[in-house]
């Protein structure tokens, strides 16, 4: 019957076991032994080592620990009570027994750890499944209570565990190493398997491999102690006993129970724990689309090969992608491509500064693609060894360098996105170098520092150099060898533990990666109260799972804090230029916008951060209508801009209508009283309190509240019939499902860039104007629009030009002037010479001036300066001809008609009612003071604006129309917007819809329906903050608009 080592500690029982691995195993075959155990104490740190070499020697390994046992919970931990700790050894029988095992020794480390890696009853229970436990040694519970008299402790104890391995799974250890506690315990030992029929089995708790090597294994525990060979308080074990001993030794020590013996094999025989090494095993990786891996892959490589190598690139180069990608995707390896790829795009997103790669996996031009490398394999001619031969199954390496302060952060990233469970730091040993083998033995062996200093100093200071080869190199050290005993022996113990792992630590780059938890493939321990694995880098892709270097490489710090300390001033010249655009109520525009997409309002706006941003003395700054475009929360920021600026020293003179502008003044000057041939006075100046007394100033009166613009008592229905836009998703907005009320006037608000104008004018005015008034303009992005059916045609009201050249005129505009012509032509005058209408217009050839075509002015091209105007020598500015203007009506030329303002022409007019209402309209609107002929292109925005209303209110209603304002009250004094609005409203009256996109809370207030975008601009905006009437939305707290609102309606 054979004989098989149950009980045995390697050198990773460390410093304290001494049988090395591979010298193990050749002893195991010189003795004939077909089976051996690895029960290192409370460790597996060697399993995979030990495995493989005993497979290499065709020796069956039986993969098992030693582990310590809390007396209590493993969770308490007092000291006193809690030191004490029972040794048990488990064998694993299959795969489950291994699983059970590494959890076991993993919570030990984790959750058990007190001064050992404790588990407890309860772990056991939960784990016991396909093990096999041995009583232990001295130090197990059995032989503690018979070492004390406690029999019947000791016989409930071996039931218990028996009851939690189950039969024939727990035995009783007979050890003889020659000590007195034995001899007295071992006939109890049998007595109690004969009580409890639990079978007996002989260990020799293996230490070291021979019997000479007690002496060394009695240094390295001096080492691990601290002590030294002379101490009386040293760990010895009192026998020279504790070594690999063949079966006839093994025997002999217990003649009467050769079932004992007998025991070892039939255990080793149950015992068939197989590793599977080489297939991977990838954790999973879901691709931010949701698409399958292998398309995103391919997608991804693609995206990048056109990036590297333009749209076009060479055939060779597609096809050694191909290659790739259909190599990668062969081997299995596209999500391991996918995991690296994504925590490198992490850490550059982070800003933490990454390497461009290193490793195998630099030669691979899928991986340059996707971003993994920064190296382009084909400029320095690189070639991915693994992928030239499919068959070799092998991951490439990525070796990734991060800055070595942040790279916890990487960590910490891939451990939350694959759970704290799957991923884990790795083990890596200290061993004993030739240098500090030499100091440790000496310490331990009592020998002067000084000599051991010496002696340790004559071994070259060169990687991986053994006492050997210095012995053979440096003739010094073996002379001192040869001629000094204490030398001699100092350096033979030293080459004998030379070698041996000492302690471990995390290593500088590892971490594995694992599709299910890490325990079920490693156990772990704690190093520094962080897991790492107990099995080393190249054990862990033995087993196939993905291991990773994340190294942390101090000089990619250095790199990043010189490009910090060399970038710093630009970043804060940066940094502080944004922050004034942001201040000015720009942070919602995107730095790469094209200047000519930029409102006025924009435009100022910017150069006035610029101004900001010189921090300028002494200067005067003038601004017209600063606030144009801007939302009232944006318009508080501008006035703190501005006043900041004054506050610096300089002077600041700005045009505006804004309230909240000439309440934050210093200075008002106020000019009027009306507008045009009505105003250029000087109404009054002073502070805002003077402006408001003055009873001649419209401005003040509005201030005051002697006039004010009312809140509509009462808000319409309108006409129960909804225009629905849906999945609106142009520019910023989020697809979102838009709905506004027909027969209403609708309110579009939010701060600067929520989305306004993307919903009003890219979507919903381009969508109708297309289909109703047969337009063929680009639409918006957006999925549905229904109702269209209800309205008729829609109309634009903005605030362009109503023509580009001074030909263009109100009158023209609003076809008075045709009116007008005709009366002209139906004169007494006009029919005795043959005058038609056309003879009035100063388009067509006949009643015009011919030197300047009618336009009454002459350009003059000059060279080096700009091209001036002067008015026509020949007609001194009159437009027409000499017969022309001597046709008259009621005293005045066609001329001097068009010189006339509206009001004039409204009293010259009134017994004309075709002309006195066209031109009534225009009174209306408030342009009683502009020209009838007074050119288009000297007309304000406004102006225009409200020429375009004059036009609309002058046709007859269809009640099926709607009208589209952006912005209607820009540049207009309140007293013109009180006007535009009383518009606006017969507009709504008359059955029709109007949509405005406002800022101005005057017009808000007066609203039907208000629908607010929001809550931001830009990015973080182009969602639905808000909708409903003024009330509603004033009672909305995430709605800016609401906010200020509020205060409106409350202020009535």
């Amino acid at each position: 019957m054979a004989f098989t080592h149950l009980h045995v500690h390697t050198e990773y029982s460390l410093l304290d076991g001494a049988c090395r691995i591979e010298k193990l195993l050749d002893k195991a075959q010189e003795m004939g032994q077909k089976s051996v155990a690895i029960t290192d104490h409370g460790v597996m740190y060697g399993v995979i080592d030990f495995y493989k070499a005993a497979k290499k020697r065709g020796i069956k390994p039986i993969i098992g620990c030693e582990i310590y046992v809390a007396k209590r919970s493993r969770f308490d931990k007092i000291h006193g009570i809690d030191n004490e700790n029972r040794h048990l050894v488990l064998l694993c029988k299959n795969e489950t027994g291994y699983r059970n095992l590494v959890a076991i020794v993993s919570k030990a480390w984790t959750e058990g750890f007190y001064s050992k890696p404790r588990a407890d009853m309860e772990l056991l229970r939960e784990h016991s499944e396909g093990l096999i436990a041995l009583s232990a040694c001295l130090a197990g519970e059995i032989p503690r209570a018979l070492s004390v008299g406690d029999y019947d402790e000791a016989k409930a104890a071996a039931l218990r565990y028996r009851e939690i391995f189950g039969e024939d799974n727990f035995y009783l250890e007979l050890q003889d190493h020659g000590l007195r506690e034995q001899a007295h315990i071992n006939p109890q030992i049998i007595r109690l398997s004969k009580d409890t029929g639990i079978p007996l089995v002989v260990t020799n708790d293996c230490h070291y491999i021979e019997k000479e090597d007690t002496k060394m294994h009695h240094i390295l525990v001096c080492i691990q102690t601290n002590r030294t060979v002379e101490d009386e308080d040293t760990l010895e074990f009192g026998s020279d006993e504790f070594y690999f001993k063949s079966e006839d030794e093994m025997r002999a020590l217990f003649p009467d129970c050769p079932e004992a013996a007998d025991n070892t094999q039939k255990i080793a025989d149950r015992c068939n724990v197989e590793f599977e090494f080489g297939k991977t095993k990838l954790p999973r990786f879901d691709t931010p689309d949701g698409s399958d891996n292998r398309e995103y892959f391919r997608r991804m490589c693609y995206a990048g090969l056109h990036k590297h190598y333009g749209e076009n690139p060479k055939k060779e180069i597609v096809d050694r992608l191909e290659y790739e990608i259909s190599t990668i995707d062969t081997m299995g390896y596209v999500n391991y491509y996918l995991i690296v790829y994504d925590f490198i795009r992490q850490a550059k997103s982070m800003g933490i500064p990454v390497g461009p790669g290193r490793g195998s996996g630099v030669g691979s031009l899928a991986a340059y693609c996707i971003g993994i490398t920064g190296v382009d394999p084909l400029r320095y001619d690189l070639l991915f060894e693994r992928f030239l031969n499919p068959e070799r199954v092998s991951m490439p390496d990525f070796d990734v360098d991060f800055s070595d302060e942040r790279r916890q952060e990487i960590i910490e990233y891939v451990t939350e996105k694959y759970g704290t469970d799957h991923v884990a730091q790795i083990v890596t040993f200290g061993t004993m170098a030739a240098r500090l083998a030499i100091r440790d033995v000496g310490r331990a062996m009592a020998i002067p520092y000084t000599t051991c200093d010496t002696v340790a100093k004559l071994v070259p200071m060169e990687l991986d150099i053994t006492i050997d080869a210095a012995l053979e190199r440096v003739s010094e050290l073996r002379d001192l060898y040869e001629s000094d005993k204490q030398v001699h022996e100092l350096l033979d113990m030293a080459r004998k533990i030379e070698g041996m792992p000492r302690h471990t630590s995390t290593h500088a780059a590892g971490v594995v990666i694992t599709d299910r938890p890490v325990v079920d493939y490693v156990p772990l321990s704690m190093n520094d109260d962080s897991p790492v694995t107990q099995y080393t880098m190249t054990a862990i892709e033995q087993l196939g799972l993905l291991k990773m270097d994340f190294l942390g490489l101090r000089n990619l710090s250095v790199i990043d804090h010189a490009e910090q300390m060399i970038a710093k001033q630009i970043l804060k010249e940066i940094r502080s230029r944004l922050q004034f655009l942001s201040s000015v109520g720009l942070d919602y525009l995107m730095l790469s916008r094209p200047a000519g997409t930029l409102s006025g309002g924009e435009s100022q706006r910017i150069r006035l951060a610029t101004q900001i941003g010189s921090s300028l003395m002494g200067v005067l700054y003038i601004l017209d209508e600063p606030s144009i475009g801007l939302h009232q929360r944006d318009n508080d920021r501008l006035l703190e801009t501005l006043k900041h600026l004054r506050d610096l020293g300089n002077t600041l003179i700005v045009v505006e209508h804004d309230e909240d502008t000439m309440y934050a003044a210093d200075y008002i000057v106020d000019v009027g009283p009306g507008a045009g041939i009505h105003g250029g006075e000087i109404v009054c100046a002073g502070t805002v309190d003077e402006i408001k007394a003055c009873k001649r100033s419209l401005t003040g009166q509005y201030l005051s509240g002697a006039r004010f613009i009312p809140i509509p008592e009462k808000r319409r229905q309108g006409n129960g019939k909804f225009l629905k836009v849906g999945g609106a998703k142009e520019n910023n907005l989020k697809g979102i499902d838009v709905t506004i009320p027909l027969g209403e006037f609708v309110c579009v608000t939010g701060v600067s860039g929520s989305g306004k104008s993307s919903l009003v004018n890219e979507i919903l005015y381009k969508r109708l104007a297309n289909e109703l008034n047969g337009a063929k303009r680009t639409i918006g992005a957006h999925q549905d629009m229904v109702g269209i059916q209800h309205l008729d045609k829609v109309i634009d009201i903005d605030q362009s030009p109503i023509g580009r050249t001074p030909r263009s005129n109100p009158a023209t505009y609003t076809g008075v002037f045709t009116d007008i012509r005709e009366l002209f032509a139906s004169t007494q005058e006009s029919k005795m010479r043959g005058f038609k209408s056309n003879r009035f217009s100063f388009n067509v050839k006949g009643g015009r001036c011919e030197a300047c075509q009618g336009d009454g002015i002459v350009k003059i091209e000059m060279h080096f300066l700009a091209d001036i105007y002067v008015p026509c020598e020949v007609c001194k500015g009159a437009r027409y001809n000499r017969e022309t203007l001597e046709v008259k009506y009621k005293g005045k030329n066609i001329y001097d008609v068009l010189e006339m303002t509206v009001e004039e022409g409204l009293e010259f007019f009134s017994a004309v009612p075709k002309i006195q209402r066209k031109l009534q309209t225009l009174y209306d609107v408030g342009l009683g003071y502009i020209k009838i002929g007074q050119p288009a292109t000297t007309l304000s925005g406004g102006e225009a604006q409200r020429v375009k209303l004059s036009t609309e209110l002058s046709r007859r209603a269809t009640g099926r129309t709607i009208y589209i304002l952006d912005e209607p009250t820009t540049g207009l004094h309140t007293a013109d917007v009180h006007r535009l609005i009383e518009v606006l409203h017969t507009l709504v009256e008359n059955g029709n819809s109007v949509l405005v996109i406002e800022h101005n809370l005057d017009v808000i207030k007066t609203a039907d329906h208000i629908i607010d975008l929001g809550p931001e601009g830009g990015d973080k905006g182009g969602m639905i903050v808000a909708e409903g009437t003024p009330e509603e939305v004033a009672r909305v707290e995430a709605s800016y608009t609401g906010r200020y609102l509020k205060r409106i309606l409350e202020r009535g």
